[in-house]
């Protein structure tokens, strides 16, 4: 595939061309590197968008790292928070390269407490602290969500039928 083929895609998606290099590179990303959970999209248990979720984040890790998350997620894909994914990349970078991890940990440590990584830049996240991603395992937490909230309810809002 060209670098010019995303253009022509572009025209056909109606997307900028950006966007579609983009979406060839998740789509190439997941194929090619999450044989795992490319699978469990194919048999479509876990939407496209919420792989493409993951690859976004994955490109930066080293084959093995992304061998360990395809294993660690693939299971859960199609409910795993992005809290989780980004716990997984930050223990699977510093298993498999600690010397980035260090370095994302430092500027993370560096950078001002207003700025925040994008969920849709094609870099892996920051990550958790060292505390953190020294603490957790490969294997996604099994926590159970919070129940819902009862509606509000007040006098004003109710409805009453004449």
């Amino acid at each position: 595939m060209s670098e010019f083929d995303t253009w022509d895609l572009s025209a056909v998606l109606g997307q900028s061309a950006d966007s579609c290099t983009t979406y060839v590179g998740n789509a190439l990303e997941l194929r090619h590197r999450l044989p795992r959970l490319w699978q469990r999209v194919l048999d479509l248990q876990v939407p496209v968008w919420r792989a493409f979720r993951i690859t976004a984040r994955t490109q930066c890790l080293p084959p093995e790292g992304v061998a360990d998350v395809d294993r660690a997620l693939a299971h859960c894909a199609h409910a795993v928070t992005l809290g989780q994914v980004d716990r997984t990349i930050a223990v699977a970078l510093a298993t498999h390269d600690p010397a980035e991890a260090e370095d994302r940990r430092k500027r993370a440590d560096e950078a001002p407490a207003s700025t925040s990584t994008s969920p849709t830049t094609r870099s892996c996240s920051a990550g958790p602290s060292r505390s953190t991603a020294s603490s957790t395992s490969l294997t996604p937490s099994t926590s159970t969500p919070p129940s819902p909230r009862p509606p509000p309810s007040s006098p004003t809002s109710a409805t009453t039928t004449r």
